[in-house]
């Protein structure tokens, strides 16, 4: 579970959402942390170390992609070994500029997760144009992988940003 923040009409809205609602699977492409985002949240540790992902958030009726990475951090926190960095940004594409790659013969996706989870034109170029709107996630998976915590950011103003926590992951 987490809570999501949302700005609406000028008043922050935190919802408590149940996790479950992520769906992600490892993908060896290094693209899925592409030059853009590293400018905004970058990677520290050594990529032999580094684990890349990608899947879908769903919230409600709607579902989003997620790309992102996790990488080990060195040594123990406070006695404690096992601390994860983790890294994701979930967006809303401009479909226009990163289209959907469709399979031979479609003239769409087959559901609405295959539709995330299908290829897409793929890096993006410019976060500005490519994207309707996009939130980076950096934080930390605490020893035993049930929670998770870190800040994210809106990663075309990044002035916009925040704490978030994750729980029975």
């Amino acid at each position: 579970m987490y809570y999501s923040k949302r700005h609406l009409g000028g008043k922050t809205m935190l919802t408590l959402v149940n996790s479950q609602f992520f769906q992600i699977r490892s993908d060896l492409n290094t693209l899925n942390w592409p030059p853009e985002f590293n400018r905004i949240i970058p990677m520290v540790g050594p990529e032999s170390h580094r684990l890349y992902f990608r899947g879908l958030q769903k919230l409600g009726d709607d579902l989003y992609p997620v790309r992102g990475f996790t990488e080990p951090i060195r040594g123990s926190q406070g006695g404690f070994p096992g601390w994860q960095r983790i890294c994701f940004a979930i967006y809303a594409a401009d479909r226009e500029q990163l289209p959907l790659l469709l399979e031979i013969g479609e003239s769409e996706p087959s559901d609405v997760e295959a539709a995330c989870l299908l290829s897409e034109l793929w890096p993006p170029g410019e976060l500005e144009t490519d994207f309707l709107w996009i939130q980076g996630y950096e934080g930390v998976i605490l020893p035993g992988g049930k929670i998770m915590l870190g800040q994210w950011v809106d990663m075309i103003d990044t002035t916009e940003r925040g704490p978030f926590i994750f729980w029975n992951l």
